[in-house]
């Protein structure tokens, strides 16, 4: 009786298991291996599946073998119009075959290589912007022209579309010791890129404003644009670079008039995600080189680790620096702060 019942249990087990795969996409990777779960997105060459066993598993477009779906997916193909809509179904090596939703017409036999996206983000697909945002409420160390520990506030806006997008940014820091203020700087930045050829290259504008009052910055303002590039932008990296002309004019809190001169500018934007999305690594750089008869060279540069940690929750450690190669009479040419928080994304 035992061993009967035994028996009824790891059948059921197993009719359980089956049941489980019928009712779950596969893909069959090019070494013979078979990953089941939910498929979500390709693009740039990387394919994202979502599984109850591993989690997000991203792996390169090129070892997938052939794939199913137990639900319609949508698909562009390259050199097409229109996406295409259906339940994929397993085929040869390197391709799969398309089932439409109207079951009369037969299965289409689509080549792997032919696929630009698979479910496509409203960006992608050119039917909308995707947003993200971020909030960041940390604790934060300053060493430089001011000295000590305070709280830093610092929000994020992106947008995302076919042929743009733009990016907002802005943070604040003060603190008082004993009735003194011995920290205080607030900084706001932004972008808009528009694409031109493809999604490699874009123009932008950029403008930003800087107060500081123990770097002896009253308001320190750029405005410029240029031509930039996008050489990395995937599931878990991104990289892009830029570089044009800018109009830089500081106004100091000890000195009369306004120093104002045109530069080369420059930025670095980088992000990484390692670990199957369970650690961002970032880094971004901006840099205005004068030019004429300025030699006034100013950089500033943020990079740091995100952990998500739930519904939405991102711990950070992030460094910031600036550099001016020429700061006002009695100010230190470096200040850095290390902040540690908690954020939320969405």
């Amino acid at each position: 009786m035992v061993r009967h019942a035994f028996a009824s249990v790891a059948t059921a087990a197993a009719a359980l298991c089956v049941t489980a795969l019928a009712h779950a996409d596969s893909v069959v990777v090019r070494n013979g291996d078979l990953l089941s779960g939910t498929v979500r997105h390709m693009s740039s060459g990387s394919l994202t599946i979502e599984s109850s066993y591993a989690g997000t598993v991203t792996l390169p477009w090129g070892e997938v073998a052939t794939l199913t779906t137990d639900k319609p997916v949508i698909l562009i193909l390259k050199q097409a119009e229109a996406p295409e809509r259906g339940v994929l179904e397993q085929s040869d090596s390197g391709s799969f075959l398309l089932q439409p939703q109207d079951a009369s017409m037969p299965p289409q036999k689509i080549e792997l290589s032919s696929v630009l996206f698979l479910n496509p983000t409203p960006s992608e697909s050119g039917s909308g912007v995707e947003y993200k945002r971020h909030l960041n409420l940390a604790g934060s160390r300053t060493q430089g022209n001011s000295i000590g520990a305070s709280a830093a506030f610092e929000g994020e806006l992106d947008a995302r579309a076919k042929t743009y997008r733009y990016a907002l940014r802005g943070t604040a820091n003060q603190t008082r010791i004993g009735g003194e203020t011995v920290s205080s700087n607030w900084l706001l930045s932004g972008h808009h890129d528009r694409f031109v050829l493809d999604q490699k290259h874009f123009q932008y504008v950029r403008a930003s404003a800087q107060r500081d009052r123990f770097r002896d910055i009253r308001l320190r303002a750029a405005l410029g644009g240029g031509y930039g590039w996008q050489l990395i932008d995937s599931e878990l990296t991104e990289l892009s670079l830029r570089g044009g002309l800018d109009l830089v004019a500081v106004e100091h809190y000890g000195a009369s008039g306004r120093d104002r001169y045109p530069a080369l500018g420059w930025g670095i934007q980088f992000s990484h995600w390692l670990w199957q999305h369970r650690l961002k690594l970032f880094f971004d750089q901006d840099g205005y080189w004068g030019l004429g008869g300025s030699a006034e060279v100013t950089v500033r540069t943020r990079g740091g680790l995100r952990v998500p940690i739930a519904q939405g929750l991102v711990a950070t450690a992030q460094l910031d620096v600036d550099w001016d190669r020429h700061p006002a009479p009695g100010v230190k040419p470096t200040d850095s702060t290390l902040m540690l928080g908690v954020g939320y994304e969405w």
